[in-house]
């Protein structure tokens, strides 16, 4: 993990583009945060929901936080995003307040079939995720799909009234909207993400390619214009951002497929030490030969680790196959690959991205490097080895457990190591304060500012 930000761009087979910083507009802090508790004297308090909530309710603060509740007859308006696990709703009047997104446990995923335009009944837990409101939903049972319906038509806004300090953030958080004739003022953000009309990011959350549909060749660059673009109101790391959600969604792109990868750094030679320890630009084209996988892919279909046969420090990376579940690849730990990709830092965790699973080749078997054994406070977050074991398999022993698992499947031990659940597709670890284990093993992840250990099986798990 380096302290700086790259994106990529994957054409027909992977590209590089990339970016540091993201724009803010305004003079005030929004961050499109419901965090202001309920204005009347009905907290609802209770966790129980009464099946008359609505959207409006949830967003206008009338509801407490981690409340059930249960939205009638809402209209499904984007497509379901694999790796992140959500989709956006909206009441049928549509307007101000009147989206949201629900995150859907993974269980859910593989059996929801959801698509933009059903009308839907849907249970779950309202909360606020870093400043976004969200609705988590736990099991099948909790969504009943009705119908088809018509979807909300698009309000019409000014991207500087929503963007991230916008004086409409918070009103248009999770809603349908349309920003008419933007131009766009910075065509590089990174992550896939361009400036329009000088304020509002657009981002790529719904597509494969960068900043837009590859298909279309959309990849705008500044001073390209749009005759409108539609998408749902986002937030993440702090950024309000528009998230077009189909090719359909831009419309009258002035430009043109902007391809800039002719002159894209190569280091065929680089190996997972040097791209640790900062020895490799980032966005350079490498390929890792000899690599031991030495965990499953993850629950999305999406990451795995793999490590030099020598271990230690600095040995491990993840690697993240861009285009997700719909073509996995098929590694098993012990496989020895040869991984072909960009060298990436995503919001600061070191990773490998390939465009698809051909660029995973398994060469043959290996004997898995053995998990380091250091100390829970030298990895976790703040830990002065954390760095330094950043991707690699370690063990740390005689843990005992200070936080109970939050509902995204984490948990504290030793009040400094988390341990997350990726590899778990149901049934999550969920130990009570005080439970101790002999030892937890897994490779050390970072993600959401925080370095966490990942158990790969029940295993790794040793009371």
């Amino acid at each position: 993990m380096k302290a700086n930000f790259a994106t990529i761009m994957l054409l027909a087979a992977v590209a590089v583009m990339a970016g540091n910083t993201l724009p803010a507009c305004g003079a005030t802090d929004n961050g499109g945060s419901d965090s202001d508790s309920d204005s009347d004297s009905d907290t609802d308090t209770d966790s129980d929901s009464d099946g008359d909530d609505t959207i409006y309710d949830v967003q206008q603060g009338n509801v407490a936080e981690d409340s059930t509740v249960t939205f009638n007859n809402v209209i499904v308006t984007s497509p379901v995003h694999g790796e992140e696990g959500g989709v956006f709703i909206e009441e049928p009047a549509g307007g101000e307040y009147s989206g949201i997104y629900l995150y859907l446990w993974s269980d859910v995923i593989a059996e929801a079939e959801l698509e933009p335009g059903m009308e839907i009944n849907v249970t779950g837990q309202y909360t606020e995720f870093f400043g976004y409101s969200e609705v988590t939903v736990q099991a099948i049972g909790d969504l009943e799909v009705l119908g088809t319906a018509d979807i909300p038509a698009a309000e019409v806004v000014d991207p500087a009234d929503v963007c991230t300090d916008g004086s409409l953030a918070e009103a248009y958080e999770g809603v349908l909207v349309k920003i008419e004739s933007p131009e766009v003022t910075d065509g590089d953000l990174g992550y896939g993400q361009w400036e329009a009309d000088g304020s509002l990011v657009v981002d790529d959350f719904f597509f494969d390619g960068s900043g837009g549909p590859s298909e279309g060749a959309i990849y705008p660059d500044t001073g390209d214009t749009f005759d409108a673009v539609t998408g749902v109101m986002y937030l993440s790391f702090d950024e309000v951002k528009l998230e077009p959600r189909f090719a359909e969604d831009y419309e009258g792109f002035s430009g043109g497929d902007t391809d800039t990868d002719t002159d894209t750094d190569t280091d065929a030679d680089a190996d997972i030490f040097d791209i640790q320890q900062g020895l490799v630009d980032e966005d350079t084209l490498v390929e890792i030969t000899g690599a031991v996988v030495t965990s499953p892919v993850s629950y999305n279909g999406e990451d795995f680790f793999i490590q030099d046969p020598a271990g230690g420090q600095y040995s491990g990376i993840l690697v993240h196959n861009f285009d997700g579940a719909n073509t996995a690849a098929d590694v098993e730990v012990g496989d020895e690959v040869t991984v072909s990709g960009f060298y990436v830092e995503y919001f600061e965790l070191s990773e490998i991205t390939v465009s698809d699973a051909s660029y995973v080749t398994v060469t043959g078997t290996a004997t898995v490097p053995a998990p380091a054994v250091v100390s829970s406070t030298d990895v976790g977050t703040s830990g002065s080895l954390a760095e330094a074991y950043e991707g690699v398999l370690i063990t740390v022993e005689d843990v005992e457990v200070t936080t109970a698992a939050d509902g995204y499947g984490q948990f504290i031990v030793d009040s400094a190591l988390m341990v997350d659940d990726m590899f778990f597709t149901g049934g999550s670890p969920d130990p009570t304060v005080g439970t101790t284990y002999t030892s937890i093993t897994g490779p050390l992840n970072y993600n959401f500012d925080d370095f966490k250990i990942e158990p790969r099986t029940t295993a790794d798990l040793v009371e």
